[in-house]
């Protein structure tokens, strides 16, 4: 099976794209949009307007591609298929009859193609296939990668071509100025834990200079939770409850490298929770990054997901891996999200649990999970 990815600026254009190079029997995987970055244009107010783009992910079968062109093409009658057609001419169409021909029509296909592949075409759907499903992942696509995955292919190849399903891509940091990074989502996330390591694996691994501003005055005892893992890094701290006071926050801490906010966590329903948000988060030097985690019910991440789309997120971090069933969910978030990942988060140790993501190793996940699934 061919995986490739398309970029255009219309939907059309990214169809006529695959068509063109994967041919008229290609199926779409997977479509989005998405804003181009860096390349970026000035709006008529003076502001950076980012363009938009369409991504498409299809596939082809070679396989498929063979049974089809085979069924296009004329072939030689098989001896099984004559003999249903010689039956057919001697006999009165009945039940019988009818059966005998689809067992000959399938004699035929299987001599032309292969038992195990027309197989693969008529199988009910597996339990590794219910479970990408049930994580979230659209039924094609969780099709298509069990398939893949049952070809006896080693997972490492099959993971540089499912790769492409994926966006990844770390933080980065401004010529001038520190990169401030809010990192933001719903109650229960991992916030917190992920902005400790975080400043961690910039202070000690990058030889950074480190700051945190505390926002999150709400929950009881995230304040001094948070107090207590950043002096435990020797990191410097402060704490803002409005756009103003964070913003007079990060003037004081310009001579540093990265600034890592945290934020309450509160309902991806809550409307106002997240027009409060996006106002804590107006100062422009702010990048917010969605916290998600990979333990969510389907429907419940997507809500998340479609909520934080309103602060224009820079980046996600996938958090809790280790607390999911599956990594289902990695091939759900990848297919589904417009905004590149950025870290993996497991555990709760500090420093570690915290990796910069990788397409390869993303899809690498996904496949090793799908080992030992019934059917």
């Amino acid at each position: 099976m061919k995986i490739k990815k398309f970029e255009a600026r219309t939907l059309k254009e990214a169809m006529e794209l695959a068509r063109r190079e994967l041919g008229e029997d290609a199926v779409i995987l997977n479509t989005r949009e998405y804003a181009e970055s860096p390349a970026m244009r000035a709006g008529a107010n003076g502001r950076a307007l980012s363009q938009t783009l369409v991504e498409l992910v299809a596939a082809v079968d070679e396989t498929d591609a063979a049974l089809v062109s085979a069924l296009r093409t004329p072939q030689p009658v098989s001896p099984a298929l004559a003999s249903a057609d010689s039956a057919g001419d001697s006999h009165a169409s009945g039940p019988g009859n009818v059966a005998g021909e689809v067992a000959a029509l399938r004699t035929a296909l299987e001599s032309l193609v292969g038992e195990g592949v027309l197989a693969a075409h008529v199988r009910p759907e597996s339990t590794a296939e219910r479970r990408l499903r049930d994580a979230g992942v659209e039924p094609a696509l969780a099709a298509q990668i069990v398939r893949s995955a049952r070809s006896g292919k080693p997972l490492e190849e099959l993971a540089q071509q499912w790769s492409c399903l994926f966006t990844c891509a770390d933080f980065t940091l401004p010529e001038q100025g520190p990169g401030v990074f809010a990192l933001v989502g719903s109650t229960g996330s991992g916030k917190t834990t992920a902005l400790a390591r975080l400043a961690a694996e910039y202070k000690f691994r990058q030889g950074r200079r480190v700051a945190v501003i505390g926002c999150d005055t709400q929950r009881l005892g995230a304040s001094a939770m948070l107090k207590t893992l950043v002096s435990a890094l020797d990191v410097p701290f402060c704490e803002a409850v409005s756009p103003q006071g964070l913003s007079a926050a990060l003037d004081s801490f310009t001579e540093y490298d990265v600034i890592f906010i945290d934020t309450a966590g509160g309902s991806a329903r809550d409307q106002d929770f997240i027009s409060s948000l996006k106002s804590l988060l107006s100062d422009d030097r702010v990048r917010p990054v969605v916290v998600v985690p990979a333990n969510l019910a389907p429907d419940v991440r997507a809500q998340m997901l479609r909520a934080f789309e309103r602060i224009d997120p820079y980046r996600l971090i996938v958090s809790k891996l280790d607390e999911a069933s599956t990594a289902g969910p990695v091939a759900a978030i990848g297919q589904s999200s417009r905004t590149a990942i950025s870290h993996l988060t497991t555990g709760q140790s500090i420093p570690g649990g915290i990796r910069c993501a990788q397409a390869v190793e993303m899809a690498l996940l996904v496949l090793q999970s799908l080992e030992g699934s019934g059917g």
